[in-house]
């Protein structure tokens, strides 16, 4: 199953994908229970992958599933309160954009999974174009993703827990960012009329979201949630007051 295919059947499948992040939410409960959550699901999908239970067209299908039920889960516990299923419809065409990176993820899995350079232990998985510098200051990259001193750049070497970060890369890190997207359409409706964002005030935070920070008090609405239009994308820390 190619990208294309696989976004031309979600409309079909739009119903039940939202209510398996609806029940994702309820079971989570919050944005660390459904962390949690979607950890262990990285580690089921790649141990599946590894162990040849699934190849590669089926872990690309699991893989988008639950980046979008993720995602989709994320925005209901935001919105938690205030028209979270409503909130979730109005989201979803937005989270299925947010899908490309997945498509480069299929092809690099696909082509050493196959490849006569695939070894079990330890095959090289090249960074997608849509994925952030892995020397950037910015992002907490875990070590086995870092290009190793003798390493070609183009091709940073990753073990099975190099698939599994990858994998949790999308199903896990953009969460916060969704839930904050959720609690921004539910702030509105409860009638807070401003916004501001708030960085944590290190030398990782971006120069994007030094910016927003320092626009202080906006519209509600007018500024981006964390993740969006900075280079942080989605390991942006920031967080959002209301009044």
């Amino acid at each position: 199953m190619d990208f294309l295919s696989y976004v031309a059947g979600l409309t079909k499948r739009k119903g039940d994908l939202l209510k398996e992040a609806k029940k994702l939410a309820e079971d989570a409960k919050n944005v660390e229970g459904l962390e949690k959550q979607m950890m262990k699901k990285s580690a089921s999908l790649t141990s599946a992958a590894r162990e040849g239970k699934i190849n590669s067209s089926e872990l690309f299908r699991s893989v988008s599933d639950y980046t979008l039920m993720s995602s989709m889960a994320a925005v209901a516990l935001g919105s938690k309160g205030s028209k979270p299923d409503k909130t979730m419809e109005d989201e979803f065409a937005y989270a299925v954009t947010r899908l490309a990176p997945l498509s480069q993820f299929q092809a690099d899995f696909t082509y050493f999974k196959n490849s006569d350079n695939y070894e079990e232990d330890d095959f090289i998985l090249p960074p997608s174009q849509y994925d952030l510098d892995p020397d950037s200051k910015y992002f907490g990259i875990p070590e086995d993703e870092f290009v190793s001193e003798n390493a070609d750049e183009s091709s940073p070497p990753a073990s099975w827990g190099g698939v599994e970060t990858r994998v949790s890369r999308y199903l896990v890190t953009p969460i916060y960012g969704w839930f904050t997207r959720g609690e921004i359409r539910k702030n509105i409706r409860l009638g807070y009329k401003e916004m501001r964002r708030v960085t944590q005030k290190d030398k990782r935070v971006c120069p994007e979201c030094v910016n927003f920070e320092q626009q202080g008090w906006k519209q509600i609405g007018s500024l981006p949630s964390p993740g969006v239009d900075c280079r942080c994308y989605d390991r942006c820390r920031c967080s959002i007051e209301y009044r």
